[in-house]
């Protein structure tokens, strides 16, 4: 009987370096699949310097593959679905790089059709179909990043990053369309791409696995527009030193933390003053890593060490889905700047919401005179949106400059947001979301420009949620949070306790519960494991298999108690149902998509429409809880 192995991280590497080198064609006796890996006569294995032709299958919601169907249904026109994974010729998508620098690819079918943007107008709400190939056409070219099919506008001459490729409407079903869409990192528009040889291991020569701190500095001093910078799974990168790592314009710094997989690693284990990284260009992007700082002291004495910092807010930077902990400073912190703390602009208009810090978990940065989860000072503005903040001093802070905003939204703040000092005699419950004052300690006088507090969930026991410390030179709007186990009173007078102009303050629809939100069983990602859901009154939040912290699931404001669930489209799932106030059924698709009415589609046949029909009845069922909610 043969001798099972495990695998390790260690075997895991391994074994990665010998598929790596066998797709570089270092194997004895490598040779490239007959159909892939040729452009121009030349070999394209994954050598950095050799563009991609080569096929791929392209697995995404649920698990399920794109599929341009079978030989007989292919033509101009026909439309590009989600499909079960099977093998087929109709679900092997060929990848071409384009020659000019970008990294942009056309996508084709086996018949060699090209995937373009129907009508050839790239828009929200289009739909991906089969087109008659042509290298020049703005609406057949695309940009991958390592789950993200980019679409967008391209007057640059290369696929810019505002527009992608999803699951239309998020639904799971078989056959379902795939449109263009904004880019909100959603799991609609997560798509994995596959080698189906040795000929290419990634989709684009712009992609690079790193292992080591080496790697690191390699990748990213080779880096440029379209860079896909990848640290291999189960990997942790540690840096010893204090240098301030750069990311330049198109760049993505990657891992893949979603599901159960924990994500990569990068621990800063020095702790001297500065920042892991810097974006300086635009369009960064850093996804699916766990960034770990030096310390969780809760004293004041180490030096400030800051996660990633962006250092001017109308660069466009996007972090999402990463894990942040033990920095004595900031997580994330978004710079500006302007300098002065004496003059108030109050018609100001504050730079565009470019940079996105979007469904990150930030925990244990508890230094004292720091310990931020995300921070904008200088004028910064950036959009907080859907994150989960657990036992950080400030989960938001921002400082006095008349030019600083921030807009927070969705987030969810939870019960074990306290902080401790003098050696844990002294614990507290510091407030969640802050913003400084310029008078003495950092209270009264002006404080910021502008500031959107609304849709957060905040679970906390005590009083001490929000803290304006003095008067913005534009406003502050606090509206439509919950506020859990404190009551409005206490809430509106800790938020603008040292304000003096309620003219300069908005207070409303915020809500206060007692006890915790209740709390179902369900698999909302698709994985064969259950989760945990919750709906606040705010948003909805899922722990994948009941053991990661919370996160965003659905922008939707209604409770546990007003839905029902079911796997109503048989695709895996737990889907989420309720009956509108105009009695009409209203379904999102795994929990994480819109409300949807038109619930389901018959299979597409050449030259018909694609038409709704009612739905199956959905076999799961859930039983309400009430049991504490916290992150693990």
């Amino acid at each position: 009987m043969a001798q099972r192995v495990r695998c390790g991280p260690a075997m895991r590497k391994l074994l990665l370096l010998a598929v790596m080198s066998t797709a570089l064609g270092c194997a004895a006796g490598a040779e490239p699949d007959a159909e892939d890996g040729t452009v121009d006569g030349e070999n394209t294995g994954q050598a950095t310097s050799a563009l991609v032709n080569a096929n791929f299958r392209v697995i995404g919601l649920g698990g399920k593959c794109v599929d341009v169907g079978g030989d007989a249904y292919q033509a101009v026109g026909s439309p590009v679905f989600m499909y079960p994974c099977n093998g087929t010729t109709a679900q092997r998508l060929r990848v071409v790089e384009h020659g000019d620098g970008t990294h942009d690819v056309s996508l084709r079918s086996n018949l060699g059709f090209c995937l373009g943007v129907q009508s050839g107008v790239v828009s929200a709400s289009r739909a991906i179909e089969l087109q008659a190939c042509d290298m020049s056409a703005p609406a057949q070219r695309f940009a991958l990043d390592g789950d993200s099919i980019m679409v967008g506008t391209q007057s640059s001459g290369r696929v810019a990053r505002d527009l992608v490729v999803e699951v239309n409407r998020g639904r799971g079903k078989n056959r379902t369309p795939l449109v263009v869409g904004l880019r909100d990192v959603d799991p609609s528009e997560d798509f994995r791409f596959e080698s189906t040889s040795f000929a290419a291991l990634f989709p684009t020569s712009g992609f690079r696995m790193i292992m080591s701190r080496g790697d690191l500095d390699s990748a990213l001093a080779a880096s440029h527009w379209g860079s896909v910078i990848e640290v291999a799974r189960d990997t942790t990168i540690r840096i010893d030193d204090a240098i301030e790592r750069e990311l330049r314009e198109g760049v993505t710094l990657r891992s893949n933390r979603k599901g159960l997989n924990p994500g990569s690693e990068i621990y800063r284990a020095n702790g001297e003053l500065g920042a892991a990284f810097v974006a300086v260009g635009n369009d960064v992007r850093v996804t699916g890593l766990r960034f770990r700082g030096p310390s969780t002291t809760e004293g004041d004495t180490a030096p400030k060490v800051i996660g990633i910092r962006g250092e001017d807010p109308a660069r466009r930077l996007l972090v999402d889905h990463n894990e942040f902990s033990a920095w004595t400073d900031t997580g994330v912190l978004l710079k500006g700047s302007y300098d002065s703390l004496e003059i108030c602009h109050e018609t100001l208009t504050p730079p565009p919401q470019n940079t996105r810090v979007v469904a990150n978990y930030f925990h244990d940065n508890v230094r004292d005179g720091a310990g931020y989860g995300v921070a904008s000072i200088r004028g910064g503005n950036p959009l907080i949106d859907g994150n989960t903040f657990q036992r950080n001093r400030h989960a938001i802070a921002a400082d006095a400059r008349g030019h600083t905003s921030y807009t927070a939204k969705f987030n969810l703040v939870t019960s074990g947001n306290s902080y401790c000092n003098w050696g844990g005699l002294n614990c507290n419950k510091e407030h969640d979301f802050d913003v400084h004052g310029n008078g003495e300690d950092g209270v009264g006088g002006m404080a910021g420009h502008s500031f959107e507090i609304r849709s957060n969930t905040f679970m906390s026991p005590r009083d001490r949620f929000i803290y304006v410390r003095g008067t913005p030179c534009n406003t502050v709007r606090v509206r439509d949070n919950v506020f859990f186990r404190v009551s409005p009173e206490q809430v509106r007078s800790w938020t603008f306790k040292s304000k003096a102009d309620d003219g300069h303050q908005e207070f409303l629809n915020n809500v206060t519960v007692d006890g915790h939100p209740s709390q179902v069983v369900g698999d909302f990602d698709g994985d064969g494991v259950q989760d945990d859901f919750m709906g606040t009154g705010t948003a909805w939040y899922y722990r994948a298999g009941r053991s990661t912290e919370w996160r965003l699931l659905n922008r939707s404001p209604e409770k546990t108690e007003q839905l029902t669930f079911g796997d109503f489209d048989a695709d895996g799932r737990t889907d989420v149902r309720m009956v509108d106030a105009q009695g009409r059924t209203q379904t999102s698709w795994g929990g994480s998509s819109p409300w949807d009415t038109s619930v389901r589609t018959i299979p597409w046949v050449p030259g018909g429409p694609i038409t709704p029909i009612e739905p199956a009845i959905g076999t799961f069922s859930a039983e309400l809880t009430r049991e504490p909610t916290h992150a693990p």
